[in-house]
C-alpha cells in the first residue's frame, strides 16, 4: 500500500507526540509499504514560533486534504487526534489522551472547544480509531461512546535508553536531585509537586533538590505565577527545554523520578526513567501507573498525605540501593506487531473487503447453501429471478446454478415454492411472518409514491429492506433508499418529515437512508449485511442513477460476484445546487440537535449517521447481530458437513445443525 502520514510535528521541539511519531515512522519504514509524509514547507519569513504554529494549523486544516488526495495514496494515518473534514480515503486517527474533555479546566476554552469539535467531526467519517494505552482506551469509550472492540492499541517505546545500564546518583559532587520531565502546564500539577516536595524536605532535612525539565507550554496565570515564585529558589531548578543529549545526562544522574500529573495518555518521561532504572513515583489510575506497575510508587495527585507517604517510600528505596527490575514490555517488537494488525485493517478498507474469519464457499453447492442460510436468518426465501445475483463467494452461470438446485432439491436441502427458493426448515417461518403482516392501504401507498416522485430535489428512489423482499403491497411500511440532488439531502428529509406528520404517515413512510449525488459510495462498512442491502435495492425512480450508485460500490462483488452492474456513462451532478448548501447545513445542525440523544448512543456504531451528504436513521440496526449470527451458523454448518461426510473424524460425536 501507499500510506500517507501527517507529520506536521516533525522538525519541532521533541514532545511526547513527537517521540511517538518518530517511533511510528521508524516502524512504518520497516514495512514493505510506501510511506509518504505530509508537512507544510518551511518558509524563511516565519521567524517566530507563533507564526510557524499558525502556518501549520492552516496547512493541516485547509491544504493537507487536497495534497493527500492528489498524491495517489491508498490510505492515511493522522497521529494527532483529528483529520481534515470530508477526507474520503481509508484512514486511522491516533488519540493520545482526552484530557481536554476529562479536565477542561486546565485548558483555554477555545482550545477545548476546537478539539472537541474536530475529534467528533472526525469520528463521523468512521476512521480506524487508535490509541496508545489501555487508560486512554477506557476514556474514549467513556467520553466518546466508542465500543472497546472498535479501538486499536498502537503503543510507542523509548528511544532514550541507558547505554551503560548503571545508575549514577551524583554528578561531580553536586547534590542529588529528584527529576520531573514534561511540559509546564496546569494538567501536570506542578504546584502540588513542588510544594509537597519542599514540605517533605523541610521536615526531613534531606539534601535532595528538585529539577524540572521542560518548556512552558500553556501561559496561564497559574503557570506563570509558579515560575515566578520558584525560579530563584535554591532547591528548585527550572532548566527549560533541553537537547536530547543533555536530557540523557540529566536522567543518568538523577536520584529518582516524580510525576504527579492529573492526566496522561501514555507518559514517555516515566518510560524513559524506567529505562534508566530510576525509582518512579507517579499518579494512580492514569496511564503512567499502567506502564510502570508493579514497580512504581503510586499516589493520589490531589492528596498531600498520599504524596508525603510516597516520598517517604521513595527515599527509603533510594537509601536501600535496591536494584529495580522493571519489566518493560514497550518495545519496537510490540509496536510492530500492533502496527501489522492496524495495516491489515486499513488494507481491508482499501480493498473494500470485510475482515472476517468466516470460511468462503468452495463449491457451487456450498455457495447456494450459504446464500440460503443467510436469507433464512430473516425467515425468508429468495425470489427465483434474484437468486443468481445474490449467490455468495462463487461466480457461476445460471445453468450451473439450476443444475446445483436440482441436486440440492433431490437431497431435500432446498425447496422451491411460489416463486421463492428457501431452505427446507425455513418455509414455515417465512410464510408465517408474511401472512401475519399488516399491509399498507393501497390508496395510501399510491398517494405516498406519487408525492415522493414529485419532489424536485429527489434524483432517485429505490425500495429497500422488507419492501424489496416482500413487495410494497405485502409489507407493513415503505422502506426507501433515496438519492437527492447535491447539497439537498436535509431539504428532502424535511419535506418528507412535514408531509408524514400532516398526513399521519410516519409509521408507513420509512425514508431512513438518504444520500446525495456527490456522496454515492457507502464506506462506513464493507460487510456482507451492507452489501446484501445494496444489491437488494429495487429502483422505483431513475434506475440509471441506481446503477451509478452500484458502480460506485463495486466492492459488493467481493461477496456477490454474479451481481451485474452496467457500464454506462453518467452526467456529472449539476453545480447550481450548491446554492442550497447553506440551508442544508442549517438543517443538518437542527436535526443533529433533534436527534442528539440517539446520536450519543448510536453514532459510533454506524446505526445513525448525520453528515452533510448522508442521513442514516436506523435506530434499531441489527447488522452486527446478524453478521455474528451468520458467521456462527455458517461455521456450524461447515463443521456439520465435514462430520457427516467423514464420521470417523471425531468418534461418537453427533452434530445437530439448526437455524433456529
Amino acid at each position: 500500500m501507499k500510506i500517507g502520514i501527517e507529520a506536521t510535528t516533525v522538525g519541532t521541539r521533541t514532545t511526547g507526540t513527537n517521540r511517538y511519531l518518530a517511533c511510528l515512522l521508524e516502524q512504518l519504514n520497516n514495512t514493505e509499504n510506501t510511506v509518504i509524509t505530509f508537512q507544510p514547507p518551511e518558509k524563511n519569513f516565519l521567524i517566530n514560533d507563533l507564526a510557524k504554529r499558525i502556518s501549520k494549523k492552516l496547512y493541516r486544516n485547509f491544504r493537507l486534504k487536497n495534497e493527500m488526495e492528489n498524491s495517489g495514496i491508498d490510505c492515511a494515518i493522522f497521529p494527532d487526534y483529528y483529520m481534515p473534514r470530508n477526507f474520503k480515503k481509508p484512514s486511522a486517527i491516533i488519540i493520545h489522551d482526552l484530557s481536554f474533555i476529562s479536565h477542561p479546566q486546565f485548558y483555554p476554552k477555545k482550545f477545548t472547544a476546537f478539539y472537541n469539535y474536530m475529534i467528533r467531526e472526525t469520528l463521523r467519517e468512521t476512521p480506524v480509531i487508535v490509541t496508545i494505552s489501555e487508560h486512554t482506551k477506557k476514556n474514549i469509550c467513556k467520553y466518546l461512546r466508542v465500543k472497546e472492540e472498535n479501538i486499536s492499541l498502537l503503543q510507542g517505546y523509548s528511544k532514550l535508553n541507558n547505554v551503560s545500564g548503571k545508575l549514577n546518583i551524583t554528578n561531580s559532587g553536586s547534590s542529588p536531585y529528584f527529576l520531573f520531565v514534561g511540559h509546564i502546564e496546569p494538567r501536570k500539577n506542578l504546584h502540588f509537586l513542588i510544594e509537597g516536595f519542599l514540605r517533605w524536605k523541610e521536615r526531613h532535612l534531606v539534601d535532595y533538590k528538585l529539577k524540572i525539565v521542560g518548556e512552558l507550554w500553556i501561559k496561564s496565570s497559574s503557570t506563570l505565577s509558579l515560575i515566578n515564585k520558584y525560579k530563584n529558589h535554591p532547591d528548585i531548578e527550572f532548566t527549560g527545554y533541553v537537547s536530547e543529549q543533555d536530557l540523557q545526562r540529566i536522567y543518568q544522574n538523577a536520584a529518582a523520578f516524580i510525576h504527579t500529573s492529573f492526566e496522561e495518555g501514555f507518559g514517555f518521561p516515566v518510560l524513559e526513567a524506567m529505562h534508566y532504572n530510576l525509582p518512579v513515583l507517579c499518579s494512580r489510575n492514569i496511564a503512567t501507573e499502567e506502564i510502570s506497575k508493579p514497580n512504581s510508587i503510586v499516589i493520589d495527585p490531589s492528596n498531600s498525605l498520599s504524596y508525603y507517604n510516597g516520598l517517604e517510600r521513595l527515599s527509603d528505596l533510594i537509601q536501600s540501593e535496591s536494584k529495580i527490575n522493571y519489566n518493560i514490555k514497550y518495545s519496537p517488537a510490540l509496536m510492530k506487531s500492533q502496527l501489522d494488525e492496524l495495516l491489515d485493517t486499513l488494507d481491508f478498507k482499501v480493498r473494500k473487503k470485510y475482515k472476517s474469519k468466516m470460511p468462503e464457499a468452495k463449491t457451487n453447492e456450498e455457495a447456494l447453501e450459504k446464500t440460503l442460510i443467510y436469507s433464512s436468518l430473516f425467515n425468508s426465501g429468495i425470489r427465483n429471478e434474484k437468486l443468481h445475483q445474490q449467490i455468495f463467494d462463487l461466480c457461476m452461470t445460471k445453468k450451473d446454478m439450476n443444475n446445483t438446485l436440482l441436486c440440492l432439491s433431490s437431497q431435500g436441502i432446498v425447496k422451491q415454492h411460489g416463486g421463492f427458493t428457501f431452505l427446507n426448515n425455513a418455509e414455515a417461518g417465512y410464510y408465517k411472518i408474511k401472512s401475519g403482516t399488516k399491509k399498507i392501504d393501497k390508496l395510501k401507498l399510491i398517494r405516498l409514491l406519487r408525492f415522493l416522485k414529485k419532489i424536485p430535489f429527489i434524483s432517485s428512489i429505490s425500495f429497500s429492506g422488507g419492501t424489496t423482499h416482500y413487495g410494497a403491497e405485502n409489507h407493513d411500511d415503505l422502506d426507501l433508499f433515496i438519492i437527492s440532488k447535491p447539497y439537498t439531502v436535509y431539504i428532502v428529509y424535511l419535506i418528507i418529515h412535514i408531509y408524514s406528520l400532516i398526513f399521519k404517515a410516519r409509521k408507513e413512510l420509512c425514508a431512513n437512508y438518504l444520500i446525495d449525488e456527490t456522496n454515492l459510495e457507502i464506506n462506513h462498512s464493507y460487510d456482507p449485511y451492507t452489501a446484501h442491502q445494496i444489491i437488494s435495492l429495487q429502483a422505483f425512480k431513475n434506475c440509471k442513477l441506481l446503477n451509478r450508485f452500484w458502480k460506485e460500490n463495486e466492492w459488493v462483488k467481493n461477496f456477490f460476484p454474479n451481481f451485474e452492474i452496467k457500464n454506462e456513462r453518467y452526467k456529472k451532478p449539476v453545480k447550481i445546487y450548491i446554492v442550497f448548501k447553506p440551508l442544508n447545513k442549517i438543517l443538518l445542525f437542527c436535526y443533529r440537535y433533534f436527534y442528539r440523544q440517539q446520536l450519543l448512543k448510536l453514532e459510533q456504531n454506524n446505526s445513525l449517521k448525520l453528515n452533510e451528504h448522508c442521513i442514516k436513521l436506523h435506530t434499531n440496526d441489527h447488522s452486527t447481530k446478524i453478521i455474528a449470527e451468520f458467521e456462527k451458523v455458517w461455521k456450524d454448518y461447515c463443521c456439520n458437513k465435514v462430520m457427516t461426510e467423514n464420521p470417523a473424524a471425531e468418534d461418537e460425536k453427533v452434530y445437530n445443525f439448526s437455524l433456529k
